[in-house]
């Protein structure tokens, strides 16, 4: 069964339209400081990119409804297993 155009990195679909226009999900551009990530700002950074990696999730699976938890509780392990592999503080 083909895929619908949402769930895939063709050209045109909304996945590859958000991933065009938003910056990647990669940790290698946040760097360190030498006090470590700690307080508001860093708990509202940590969010944003679980929010964005779960929203990535929701469009790999072409908007299917039904799996907001699960989405979340998956890019919340992501980013904490990122930041335990960081020297932080």
């Amino acid at each position: 069964m083909p895929r619908k155009k949402e769930q895939t990195n063709e050209p045109g679909s909304e996945l590859q339209e958000f991933q065009k226009t938003s910056r990647p999900l990669t940790f290698a551009h946040h760097e360190p400081s030498g006090s470590g990530m700690h307080g508001p700002l860093a708990e509202e950074a940590r969010n944003a990119l679980v929010q964005r990696r779960a929203y990535e999730f929701y469009l790999k699976r072409g908007k299917e409804p039904g799996h907001e938890m699960e989405d979340w509780l998956r890019a919340e392990a992501e980013v904490r297993e990122w930041e335990e592999t960081q020297k932080f503080g």
